[in-house]
């Protein structure tokens, strides 16, 4: 993003992010990042991953898998609560390119 006109319309543009959101009474910790990843910050006490780049793909699938496996085999960043990781990225029918809340996401998937 070297082009000023565009960076202007953002707060911020960074490949990762860790942020607090709510909605219904109770708080999230949340991460976003453009990739998915295996590990990320609170991800074993409940911190969710929003994550795109792999749209629509096998990837996708794979990474969720590994995920499942993770939490099979008990993996040293497990924790007593479930691994949250969602795509949402712009092409999942339910995103359908349009942008969406917490509760929608949460709700959604």
């Amino acid at each position: 993003m070297s082009d000023y006109r565009y960076k202007q319309l953002f707060y911020d543009i960074c490949d990762y992010r860790e942020i607090h959101d709510s909605y219904g009474g109770k708080n999230y910790d949340l991460v976003l990042c453009h990739y998915p990843i295996f590990s990320w910050k609170g991800m074993n006490k409940g911190t969710i991953l929003l994550y795109g780049h792999t749209h629509n793909s096998a990837e996708d699938v794979y990474f969720q898998k590994c995920l499942t496996g993770m939490e099979a085999n008990n993996c040293r960043h497990v924790g007593d609560k479930p691994i949250q990781a969602y795509n949402v990225g712009c092409m999942k029918p339910w995103i359908d390119y349009e942008p969406r809340s917490l509760k929608e996401i949460i709700e959604m998937v």
